[in-house]
């Protein structure tokens, strides 16, 4: 009965639904990223899987800058556009990550036509790339989070909170155990690679769907 209530309180209050969608999109990424990042490293960085490390570390480092930056721009702009382009952002980095190789070969062929007075071949290394892929998609998963759980923590009513935050506790923990039952298969058949591309274009389109929403909403209520 009280998941009902909460979710009758979804229902009605659409800043509170796209807050939760919002976190389990993040919930559902590190899932994927957990359960195919070691196989991932492997297959498409040269690396061994233990070596995952060198995506972990530089995105949780991103994740802290993040925080800082949010500190500075969370107060002049609204919180939706910060997710909303955290996700964009997160979605196009999660699509040049699942093609690092290539972009990295491309880059390369470009440092050598140009008449560069250093050689820039160690910057554009494969390593580098993934490195500075993973920070940046650790700013823009920061950027998702944190905007959307302050923004869902000062909309929710004390007497409603606690059944909404079980219906987020529940996503999470749906977003965090289907990669592992469905990700892995997946990945077996078409390769991980393909799979972080296609959760990649997913979460782009989430933040599109999301600006276009939120634009019509607007409209409308200009209208009215």
């Amino acid at each position: 009965g009280q998941l009902r209530e909460g979710l009758s309180y979804i229902r009605e209050h659409h800043s509170v639904t796209w807050s939760l969608i919002y976190l389990g999109i993040g919930s559902a990424l590190i899932g994927i990223l957990g359960v195919l990042g070691p196989d991932f490293a492997a297959r498409n960085l040269g690396l061994e899987p233990k070596d995952f490390i060198v995506v972990v570390l530089p995105l949780g480092l991103g994740i802290v800058m993040g925080v800082l930056l949010l500190g500075r721009v969370d107060t002049e702009v609204a919180r939706r556009r910060l997710v909303e382009g955290g996700l964009v952002s997160l979605g196009i980095l999660l699509v040049i990550l699942s093609a690092a190789a290539p972009v990295t070969r491309f880059l390369q062929g470009v440092g050598s036509t140009t008449a560069a007075l250093v050689d820039l071949s160690a910057l554009v290394s494969l390593l580098s790339v993934v490195v500075a892929i993973a920070f940046l998609a650790g700013v823009a998963y920061a950027f998702v989070l944190i905007p959307a759980q302050t923004q869902l923590q000062e909309e929710l009513p004390a007497d409603v909170r606690g059944r909404v935050f079980g219906v987020l506790n529940t996503l999470i923990s749906i977003g965090s155990f289907v990669p592992i039952l469905v990700g892995g298969t997946i990945a077996d058949l078409i390769g991980g690679g393909l799979v972080i591309l296609g959760s990649g274009v997913l979460v782009l389109l989430a933040g599109i769907v999301s600006i276009v929403a939120g634009s019509g909403r607007r409209g409308a209520a200009a209208g009215g």
